[in-house]
């Protein structure tokens, strides 16, 4: 009877410490920031930040005229997968967990922008900013043991130069976001914790910073970017997103203007 019970007991603690891997929520993708000169201005853009997430982002400015100004559309998509292994021991076992965390953003916004027309070099523009995303949590490849998804909503402002050869553009950006979670399910009561974190609060105010440094050809550049992710909540053990996360990304940017053969007329 004796050995039943501590076989009980062992089966009840090693049960959360075979699941306990640390769940992923949200992951911010790197923030657009085209720098539009004119209307017919496209870029496209991949992303990393070398360890486990990627982005890709495209976007243009439609033609204008006198009634109807210039809009600057941009799309992205990007995803982060996080994969490491987790060993405890109990009662002299060793047990090893493979957790899995990632996370899949579409992130899309519209706006407009100060024309090289009326400023030559210096770039401002601004964004009505929005994203659709997901998480899905995994433990020893098995089925997704926490999964659901996200809603952003917010406003993005981009302050550059650009230099007159287009060869360098540096810029600084702030991206204020209303996060929102919803359609979650977790497998057992394990990890009511974690969705317990999911419903601390009906949304998540962030405001993320970004520097961005872009040096290269005219129409094709590396790119750099530093952001730091403030979240504008009281800190506490109960929130889903940090409120503070630093990322840093490297890519590659290209930008051409479908209107530039007949600009040159």
């Amino acid at each position: 009877m004796k050995e039943k019970h501590s076989f009980f007991l062992s089966l009840v603690v090693l049960t959360p410490l075979l699941n306990s891997c640390s769940s992923l929520f949200y992951r911010p993708n790197s923030t657009p920031i085209p720098l539009f000169k004119n209307e017919g201005d496209m870029f496209l853009e991949a992303s990393t930040d070398l360890r486990n997430s990627y982005d890709i982002k495209y976007g243009f400015v439609t033609q204008g005229n006198e009634v109807k100004p210039p809009v600057a559309v941009y799309f992205g998509f990007g995803g982060s997968e996080l994969n490491y292994s987790q060993t405890d021991t109990l009662n002299g076992n060793t047990f090893t967990r493979n957790c899995s965390s990632g996370t899949e953003t579409f992130n899309m916004g519209f706006g407009g922008f100060i024309e090289e027309t009326y400023s030559k070099n210096f770039r401002l523009e601004a964004f009505i900013d929005m994203a659709l995303g997901g998480f899905n949590n995994k433990v020893n490849g098995d089925s997704p043991f926490l999964k659901g998804h996200f809603s952003r909503l917010g406003a993005l402002i981009n302050l550059g130069y650009t230099t007159t050869d287009n060869k360098l553009s540096y810029a600084y950006s702030a991206r204020f976001s209303r996060i929102h979670f919803y359609d979650i399910s977790g497998q057992g009561n394990i990890w009511k914790e974690d969705i317990n974190k999911l419903y601390h609060t009906g949304h998540y105010n962030v405001l993320m910073h970004s520097i961005m440094f872009r040096y290269g050809f005219k129409n094709i550049k590396l790119e750099a970017q530093g952001s730091l992710s403030q979240g504008l909540y009281p800190a506490s053990e109960k929130n889903a997103i940090p409120r503070y996360n630093m990322n840093f990304s490297l890519g590659v940017f290209i930008n051409f203007n479908i209107f530039g053969a007949y600009r040159d007329q």
